[in-house]
């Protein structure tokens, strides 16, 4: 895919990467999926509270939407993607 040294290396911490921090998660009770969990605090806000990311691989091919259900394999706790998806860095984004 890519044809200088460089990128195959930056592909290869990106794999890497992405396999150390992924957790997996069901979009809509669909298969399992890699996706990186975030969590923000937002201190200054009239609402306190925590901002919650997911962000998947685009190469990935799952499609999220505003409203579908999000399942965490491992603790089985659900939440609601509230906005996105919006492309960051090459990766797919969703708020829940």
């Amino acid at each position: 895919m890519f044809d200088n040294r460089f990128d195959q290396a930056m592909e290869k911490a990106d794999q890497t990467i992405w396999s150390a921090f992924s957790i997996q998660v069901r979009v809509n009770g669909g298969d399992p999926v890699s996706a990186v969990y975030d969590e923000t605090p937002i201190e200054f806000d009239s609402m306190s509270g925590a901002l919650r990311k997911l962000s998947f691989l685009a190469s990935s091919g799952v499609r999220v939407r505003k409203g579908d259900v999000i399942e965490f394999v491992k603790t089985g706790k659900k939440a609601t993607v509230t906005s996105g998806p919006y492309l960051d860095g090459g990766n797919f984004v969703v708020n829940l």
